[in-house]
């Protein structure tokens, strides 16, 4: 499912409209990125869009992975995430937050307005995931593949540009 709506993304894209998750977008091309779990699994994607008004990131799942819990910053630059003294994200902070009981996809809409941005930004997607591997449950923390943080972990940033809405 999760290829179909990204190819429907880029179907629409000729026409310069498209719809992701019932809501109409306007970018020239949707950000998208992997969703690394465990520094090195491919668990889904993170698609990013606006339609001038909001900027819905989309997380989707695949493989037998599914989502537990999501976490969204966004900023103008990867200073603007919540950070500990040392520079790594604290996730913990991150203003869009959310449980989830197994969801494969989760769409959450940012108002532009709501942080400052040149057109150009950057978002931490941070995500727990699960999939069951015989008759265990493995879980996993994954991150929108990107920018690293200045830290030892492998917390990452991925950046969008917001296009200009006729």
């Amino acid at each position: 499912m999760k290829k179909l709506l990204l190819g429907a993304f880029i179907a629409a894209m000729s026409s310069g409209v498209a719809m992701a998750g019932g809501f109409l977008i306007c970018d020239d091309i949707p950000t998208q990125t992997d969703l690394i779990a465990g520094r090195h699994i491919d668990a889904g994607d993170v698609v990013v869009a606006s339609d001038g008004t909001f900027l819905y990131v989309t997380i989707l799942t695949e493989n037998g992975w599914v989502l537990t819990e999501t976490h969204v910053a966004v900023g103008d630059t990867q200073a603007d995430i919540p950070q500990n003294k040392a520079g790594c994200p604290q996730n913990g902070l991150f203003p869009y937050s959310s449980k989830h009981n197994g969801a494969t996809m989760h769409v959450v809409a940012i108002p532009l307005n709501s942080f400052n941005h040149d057109g150009t930004i950057t978002i931490a997607v941070h995500a727990v995931v699960q999939k069951i591997e015989g008759s265990r449950r493995v879980t996993e923390t994954a991150w929108g593949q990107g920018n690293s943080f200045r830290c030892r972990n492998w917390a990452m940033t991925l950046e969008h540009t917001i296009a200009d809405c006729f």
